[in-house]
């Protein structure tokens, strides 16, 4: 018997960082697709064994509440899809289009990532602390630069 459902959406710790995960879709037979790469330039979507996409570490599975989720054959389905059309696939972004974006919209249907969205939150709130909470233009400002900056050399580290 299988350890994870087919249509599971797994993570694993990431090894440069004690606070992200890397994320991919369970597609049944010990496989999973997933974005491989960190940067824009070597990301793309893979399908590898657990042992390829966990490299070791402790694998878990994401809960969702049953409704907010697609049939697991749907997901499964999906996956496959956007891996068959991976040339066609938006390029990874880290804060647009990671692996976390990916198993989100297969799961549920929407591109969501709380790593991006809390990574997006905390340059929000440093750029009010540096420009004040009376300059919000300023603020958005700011934010839109770092958030840009920091999208650029995320993608473009290798």
């Amino acid at each position: 018997m299988e350890r994870f459902q087919a249509g599971d959406h797994l993570t694993v710790p990431l090894a440069s960082s004690r606070i992200g995960t890397h994320h991919g879709i369970y597609v049944g037979d010990g496989k999973v697709i997933h974005f491989t790469g960190f940067d824009a330039k070597t990301a793309r979507l893979v399908e590898q064994t657990l042992e390829e996409f966990s490299l070791g570490r402790r694998i878990s599975v994401v809960s969702y509440a049953s409704k907010r989720c697609q049939a697991n054959s749907v997901v499964v389905r999906t996956a496959r899809k956007y891996l068959e059309q991976a040339d066609t696939y938006p390029p990874y972004d880290v804060l647009d289009n990671n692996c976390e974006h990916f198993a989100t919209m297969c799961k549920t249907g929407r591109r969501e990532s709380a790593q991006a969205s809390l990574l997006e939150g905390v340059v929000d709130l440093a750029s009010t602390a540096y420009c004040g909470k009376d300059n919000t233009d300023g603020a958005k400002a700011v934010a839109y630069v770092a958030k840009k900056a920091l999208s650029f050399f995320m993608n473009n580290s290798s």
